[in-house]
């Protein structure tokens, strides 16, 4: 059963995908905040590993598969209700659902988060089969994305010009290594170096501008538009105008039965997933212990039992247990879902009792809320990486353009043609011999192999991860070089993002509290997205901009003489350097310098304190407070 596979429908919302049952375990077990120590063991994640988890976030791409996904998840519960309401107005005779024409199942598609990637949708937009409102629904919510992907652009200039510089220098270099803490720091002058010009520019064309606004206020204005901030908030602003409008337009389309296939294709997609996970958790109560704490952060106290199972989870798992057959299972697990988001008691104790859809809003949206968190364990993105060209934005794009140098044949490869070019040619044979794909096969298998680990043992990521193998100082300048990496990037790279975040979820949840309908992610964010980028746009220019230009907090006249001059202007020998304080790569130089200095301290302790061997952790070394129980299998 460890390695069954079920392969998702052609047209899914999704793309094509395969179901993993070995993925799927791996990603419960880290939502239930356990990670693997040893062999059949695992352990509750530390605190300071579950705030770096929720600090890191996520990136957009995984944000739109997630979208996708919750999407159709929302659809298939909207099925298996209509379903059970229609099986019980009809006791005695077996009832076809008509989804063409039923208003609940057309309200969960043509939301935002299920249309906006969905392959059917588009598939039947080209081929021309998709109906006039349909294919304006597809056509706004296509440039919303693409207008977000521009507020992507405007929000992180500086996580931006840094990935591409990453791409294209060496991909696979991990962040987390000495000399991918050196790639960070030398980078950084080239990123300084061109946000600061883009912005000089920008400044320099658009002050030149209005000639009908007095010099002082073409300037004051120059400023606030050059503002990458600014920029990223215009483009949200776009991008929830078209997904208003892709809304309007979804109101008046129809679901045709090419629609109506794919849609039932991904409910019986879903269905099977969970009957395959249920049915190999059934007689292992670790995994079902797992799949409690993994489910139940999405379920209220009032709907759980006296041991925090969720009865959902618990009435499906009952189901899988007593069924003798698959198809039977499928057809139990249908029925309870049908019954757990309609009937009035959520044990399932008033058969025929339904909630009312028009007074009972609030209570239905949070059943399937329920059932989301349920099927967000076994379709997500950690799961599935589908790399489907739909889920692309403009920064996106433009990524991908740099990852075509290092596609093809490695000596073909930008890199080892500008070896070549210089007449290195044998470094650059060694790189395009490193750069294949077999090459880095071998690397990668044998970094698994225990016959090799003394190769790896210098490695910060195995530091990291088998701390056990190595001395207290070791490890703690590791991760004190690891945090200062964390700090660059998911807080002073990632600060935009960062205040987004809470935005987004508090317009998610006013949503869902005074609209009675589903949360839209997509909507959510760009509306963080909004709030956030303006608001820090007016800092930059009020405080920061307006400092640097010596007139003051909010342009209110020249600033004291303090000790503190903006820009910043740092000494090297015989000339100034100025640095501006809201520059981002001027910012994450600073924390670089420490986490350069931390990580050659600990290759020194390293050197000093010796490796322990290749062996096993002993759950016996860790904090008694920890929780360790046997993982899944």
């Amino acid at each position: 059963m460890a390695n069954c596979q079920s392969i998702a429908p052609k047209n899914s919302g999704g793309g094509g995908d395969v179901f993993s049952l070995n993925r799927t375990t791996a990603h419960i077990t880290r939502r239930a905040n356990f990670k693997q120590i040893a062999p059949g063991f695992v352990a509750k994640k530390t605190v300071m590993n579950r705030i770096r988890t929720v600090i890191d976030g996520n990136t957009a791409v995984d944000r739109y598969r997630r979208c996708a996904f919750e999407g159709s998840q929302r659809v298939t519960a909207a099925i298996l209700s209509e379903q059970y309401r229609a099986d019980v107005s009809s006791p005695d005779d077996s009832v076809e659902l008509d989804l063409t024409n039923n208003d609940h199942v057309k309200n969960r598609f043509w939301r935002q988060d299920n249309i906006r990637f969905n392959k059917a949708v588009r598939t039947d937009s080209k081929n021309g089969t998709l109906s006039k409102h349909g294919k304006w629904a597809m056509r706004f919510s296509r440039w919303a994305h693409h207008a977000n992907g521009i507020t992507e652009l405007g929000a992180a200039p500086t996580g931006m010009t840094q990935k591409c510089i990453k791409i294209a220098s060496n991909p696979k270099f991990d962040d987390k290594t000495e000399r991918g803490h050196w790639r960070i720091f030398g980078s950084l002058f080239a990123v300084f170096t061109t946000v600061t010009l883009t912005g000089k520019f920008l400044s320099e064309t658009l002050g030149r501008m209005g000639t009908w606004a007095s010099a002082s206020l073409q300037k004051d204005a120059s400023f606030l538009a050059a503002s990458f901030s600014t920029i990223a908030a215009a483009a949200s602003l776009f991008s929830l105008a078209f997904a208003g409008c892709s809304a309007i337009a979804a109101a008046k389309a129809p679901l045709d039965k090419r629609l109506v296939d794919s849609i039932q294709g991904n409910k019986s997609k879903h269905i099977e997933r969970l009957y395959l996970i249920l049915n190999d958790a059934k007689n292992k109560p670790t995994a079902q212990t797992l799949l409690m704490k993994a489910m139940k952060r999405g379920v209220g106290k009032d709907y759980r039992l006296s041991d925090k199972t969720p009865i959902l989870l618990h009435r499906l798992m009952s189901d899988v247990k007593a069924a003798d057959s698959h198809t039977v299972a499928i057809q139990a697990m249908e029925k309870t879902i049908g019954s757990y988001l309609t009937e009035v008691d959520p044990t399932g104790c008033t058969t025929g009792e339904l909630l009312d859809p028009k007074t009972s809003n609030s209570e239905l949206l949070r059943r399937e809320n329920h059932l989301v968190a349920l099927t967000n364990l076994i379709e997500h993105s950690a799961i599935d990486g589908n790399k489907d060209a739909i889920f692309r934005d403009t920064r996106n794009s433009i990524e991908r353009g740099f990852e075509k140098l290092h596609e093809g044949a490695p000596e073909k490869r930008l890199g080892c043609k500008l070896l070549k070019f210089i007449g290195a040619n044998k470094i650059a044979e060694r790189a395009a011999l490193k750069a294949s794909p077999e090459y880095l096969e071998m690397k990668e298998a044998r970094r698994k192999n225990p016959l090799f680990a003394h190769k790896y043992y210098r490695s910060a990521q195995n530091i990291l991860d088998k701390s056990h193998q190595y001395g207290p100082v070791t490890v703690y300048l590791t991760r004190a070089a690891e945090f200062c990496r964390v700090v660059n990037h998911s807080i002073l790279l990632s600060f935009n993002y960062q205040l987004t975040r809470p935005i987004a979820w508090l317009s998610g949840r006013i949503t869902e509290g005074a609209l009675k309908i589903p949360n839209s992610r997509c909507t959510s964010f760009s509306i963080g997205r909004f709030l956030s980028s303006a608001t820090w746009a007016v800092v930059e220019v009020l405080v920061f901009m307006s400092l640097a230009r010596g007139d003051g907090i909010g342009f209110n006249g020249r600033e004291a003489d303090t000790a503190v001059k903006f820009p910043l202007h740092i000494p090297v020998g015989t000339v100034s350097i100025p640095i501006s304080i809201i520059s981002t790569a001027a910012q994450m130089l600073v924390v670089a310098v420490p986490a350069l200095i931390f990580m050659g301290a600990a290759k020194i302790a390293l050197e000093i304190e010796g490796w322990k061997g290749n062996v096993e952790r002993s759950t016996q070394n860790l904090h008694k407070r920890r929780q360790v129980m046997e993982g899944w299998s």
